[in-house]
């Protein structure tokens, strides 16, 4: 990646009018630099216990339909997930090594989460928590291999050599996508 793609893609995020270009412009610098699948979770209302009232959240995500449907949407398994917590709790970015390291800590609630993933083929990744410019807001994201592909090394490898790039133009997206109009659904 060439400092003038970055540039490129940097003014295409905040020249964005709506939440849903500046994702586009994010997803593609993502997939670009070797991860597939990318998902976007924001709230302005964080509360002492987790995420506040999820009506208030803007989740993005091309993850596969069926894993959202159960991870966010109908099963709210998103609110016990390690590397969500791991995000809610911390700023920076975090291997999805993290669950394999510690599983035998994890409750029999979070265990339920894990199994869900490997199910959906949610196996090897990368979390990042932001830094919130407001008390109450915070803002995550994951980035996964394709489904199926569980070489956690790869995604390791793919940050090594991308994560100065993606760490970058996901705290300009977030920027960008906290400040556009949340929409509708996405």
């Amino acid at each position: 990646m060439t400092i003038k793609n970055i540039q490129n893609v940097l003014r295409n995020i905040v020249d964005a009018t709506s939440a849903e270009t500046a994702w586009q412009h994010l997803l593609e610098a993502i997939q670009e630099r070797g991860f597939p699948l990318a998902m976007y979770a924001f709230t302005r209302f964080r509360t002492a216990n987790g995420m506040g009232d999820e009506g208030d959240h803007l989740v993005m995500s091309n993850y596969p339909t069926a894993f959202i449907k159960g991870f966010v949407l109908d099963q709210e398994r998103y609110k016990v997930a390690p590397m969500a917590k791991w995000a809610l709790e911390n700023n920076g970015v975090r291997s999805w090594r993290l669950i394999s390291e510690n599983y035998h800590t994890f409750d029999d609630v979070q265990k339920e989460v894990v199994a869900f993933n490997l199910q959906h083929g949610m196996m090897a990744g990368l979390t990042l928590g932001f830094r919130p410019s407001r008390s109450h807001e915070k803002a995550g994201m994951g980035f996964a291999l394709a489904p199926f592909d569980d070489d956690q090394d790869k995604a390791d490898a793919l940050w090594e050599a991308h994560g100065d790039d993606l760490s970058m133009i996901s705290e300009v997206a977030i920027c960008a996508l906290c400040h556009c109009p949340f929409p509708a659904e996405c």
